[in-house]
């Protein structure tokens, strides 16, 4: 077989890997925090809950999008942007789409040029982030 081979499921391309890059269950469950036993049963059932596979891709090398059914040549993701992934890995999908939402604010306000002293790559997050009058400590 090849690491393009068509998979029945997810479960088949996990068994295919770890013999092909002679990974064990136990450096699996230790990888993702799991007993050997889930991983066995990742194996049988090839269900596997999505925040693993970016635990799966960084152990064997294998993207996430080769996890989901694509080719092993697929495009990666940049180091900075596997670092965001591992960072929300393990959030639940509405805290997921609310670091997005709040990172696109972020990102759209620090975008917004504020002029300091004529230096024009100088950038500013804006009122957005700060605290309202009835927030503030009285000192």
């Amino acid at each position: 077989m090849t690491s393009d081979q068509t998979f029945a499921h997810l479960g088949e391309r996990l068994a295919w890997v770890l013999e092909d890059k002679n990974i064990s269950d136990a450096e699996v469950a230790s990888a993702c925090e799991v007993t050997r036993q889930a991983v066995n049963g990742w194996k049988r059932t090839g269900r596997i809950a999505k925040s693993q596979l970016l635990k799966l891709a960084d152990l064997t090398g294998y993207p996430v999008s080769w996890w989901l059914g694509g080719s092993a040549e697929a495009t990666e993701v940049s180091p900075a942007a596997a670092r965001l992934l591992r960072a929300v890995s393990g959030h639940s999908e509405k805290e997921i789409e609310e670091i997005a939402h709040g990172l696109e604010i972020l990102l759209g306000a620090a975008k917004r040029k504020t002029p300091d002293r004529g230096k024009s790559d100088v950038y500013t997050v804006g009122s957005a982030f700060a605290p309202k009058a009835s927030e503030r400590r009285k000192a």
